[in-house]
């Protein structure tokens, strides 16, 4: 019975979390909705992808690792949703208190499997917070334990992860672009991942070359160049 609450979790409950919410409530007709069950499956699809163009280039990632973590990285905020009233976390409202709540509440929902099935799990989803020490000093001895072998051994691993959260972030932005004409969510989502992709190019090998190209760079130069000074973004 265990294994089958944690495979009905997923189903159920990631489809409850409308992602960008609060660009819903303000251009309802300008966004396509989007479910975080929707958002951990094209993740997971962009990073089998990513591995295949990186590859060629050098880059070390443990595909089996980075594929479990992008599929159970955000089945916290799924965990949560009835408590959220459906509602997703946007990153400008971000905290280690709610990133605290998500990994708890994943951590009580996956810690009933066999232990050998939980420690796959739980370093999969560990994976998302390793980069930068997120919660270091909240979490667990246990868990602060697989931070630190993650940050030693699979950097690239870590590095993929990154880079596949903020091309999706990206390409989400710029469908809405094309499609609704939506400058105000393009602009923003540009303004918070341009510097972290470009630190992602000068880490991961092939990075650079088939994704976050030169000319990539300069259309989102010069794009948030015409809208400088427009389309501020505040929490709440």
């Amino acid at each position: 019975m265990h294994i089958v609450d944690v495979w009905r979790s997923g189903q159920f409950q990631l489809d409850q979390v409308m992602r960008y919410s609060r660009y819903l409530r303000e251009d309802p007709e300008l966004m396509r909705r989007q479910t975080t069950l929707q958002h951990s499956y094209v993740v997971t699809l962009m990073g089998s992808l990513l591995c295949q163009l990186l590859r060629p280039h050098g880059a070390q990632i443990n595909e089996g690792l980075l594929m479990t973590s992008l599929l159970v990285h955000d089945h916290g905020e799924g965990e949560l949703a009835q408590e959220r009233g459906g509602v997703d976390v946007i990153y400008i409202n971000k905290s280690e208190s709610t990133d605290l709540d998500e990994y708890q509440a994943f951590v009580r929902r996956f810690r009933q499997l066999d232990p050998r099935a939980f420690d796959h799990f739980h370093r999969a989803y560990l994976l998302d917070f390793a980069r930068n020490g997120k919660l270091n000093t909240l979490l667990p001895a246990d868990a602060r334990q697989i931070m630190l072998e993650l940050n030693d051994q699979e950097h690239h691993t870590i590095l993929g992860f990154y880079a596949v959260e903020r091309w999706d972030y990206m390409l989400h932005a710029v469908e809405h672009y094309v499609t609704f004409k939506h400058g105000k969510l393009l602009v923003q989502v540009m303004r918070n991942q341009v510097p972290h992709l470009d630190l992602i190019a000068q880490g991961l090998p092939g990075f650079k070359e088939e994704i976050w190209t030169p000319e990539l760079q300069q259309w989102c130069t010069e794009l948030l160049a015409e809208y400088e000074g427009q389309y501020i973004e505040r929490k709440g």
